[in-house]
């Protein structure tokens, strides 16, 4: 109750809704996002909204039924049309795969009993999938090393995380929809690797 309690008060309503996209805080997801907030635009980054991601976080350890997710959602006003919550799949050992795969399918029933309120954006493994898509398509599993080094030739420059310039990618984002989808068609199940379903996300900010 205490939680559900948490949850209405951090989502009081605002007059016109609005998508809120909320992810840890990472410079390179706040850079690319940024392109799309325009003026008027209806889209709100939160780069540390780490309560509203704690609270998914506990809602998907302790909703393991499906009638238990729709009682919680049922009883959440959000204050904004759609939550996006972006993540990814960097699972670091077996052990830890098994337990993220949980707590990711969890949230994906909390998204589902959302009435498309809450959103769920995977990338298998990191968001660098993602941002390799703008510029080629690939059906292999890459090493993180391996992105971040095909990135860095497609930029002209070495990849960084912290110093993430977007300007190469915003002709290409419909470009990255496209594959993206043929890689992950679906955007309700965690993706395969690689996959990601940012580009469910991303179409509904730049229309189909």
């Amino acid at each position: 109750m205490a939680l559900r309690r948490r949850l209405r008060k951090l989502g009081t309503r605002r007059p016109g809704g609005f998508i809120r996209v909320i992810f840890e805080t990472k410079v390179t997801e706040d850079r690319y996002f940024a392109q799309f907030c325009k003026r008027g635009s209806p889209l709100k980054i939160e780069k540390t909204e780490m309560p509203i991601v704690s609270m998914l976080g506990m809602l998907a350890q302790e909703a393991e039924t499906h009638d238990q997710i729709a009682q919680i959602v049922s009883g959440w006003d959000q204050g904004y049309d759609v939550l996006w919550y972006v993540c990814d799949c960097d699972f670091k050992d077996k052990r830890d795969e098994v337990a993220k795969r949980k707590k990711l399918t969890n949230l994906l029933k909390v998204a589902a009993k959302s009435n498309a309120n809450i959103r769920i954006a995977i990338s298998n493994h990191s968001f660098e999938a993602w941002l390799l898509l703008h510029f080629e398509a690939f059906s292999c599993s890459l090493s993180q090393d391996d992105l971040e080094e095909r990135l860095a030739k497609h930029m002209g420059k070495p990849y960084s995380k912290t110093e993430f310039d977007v300007d190469p990618l915003k002709d290409k984002v419909r470009e990255a929809v496209k594959r993206a989808r043929k890689l992950t068609p679906t955007s309700d199940k965690i993706p395969p690797n690689p996959g990601t379903t940012v580009w469910a996300l991303v179409e509904g900010l730049i229309g189909k």
